[in-house]
């Protein structure tokens, strides 16, 4: 099979058809903005005030148990991806 579709193409365009994929993927992959860190998350939440006590892994977001500028308990749900809060709910 492959020597019919040298012979047909020709080696260079057959040659460079299998590399295409090889050539594109890394330059693909540095298009994609890396996710952040835990610890690069737990900081960027901590510089919006909040004191984190507890922070867990939940349905490919962070819940996290923490206390507000105010001194009040929060849960927080924060997207692992970006490290944006996409929940606040006060903790009584």
């Amino acid at each position: 099979m492959i020597r019919n579709i040298t012979r047909r193409f020709g080696g260079a365009v057959f040659t460079a058809a299998l590399a295409a994929p090889v050539l594109t993927g890394p330059a693909l992959a540095a298009t994609e903005t890396p996710m952040p860190s835990f610890a690069s998350t737990m900081q960027r939440i901590e510089a919006q005030g909040f004191r984190i006590v507890e922070a867990d892994l939940d349905d490919g977001n962070y819940e996290i148990e923490a206390y507000g500028q105010d001194g009040r308990k929060v849960e927080l749900r924060v997207d692992v991806a970006s490290g944006d809060i996409l929940r606040r709910k006060n903790d009584d």
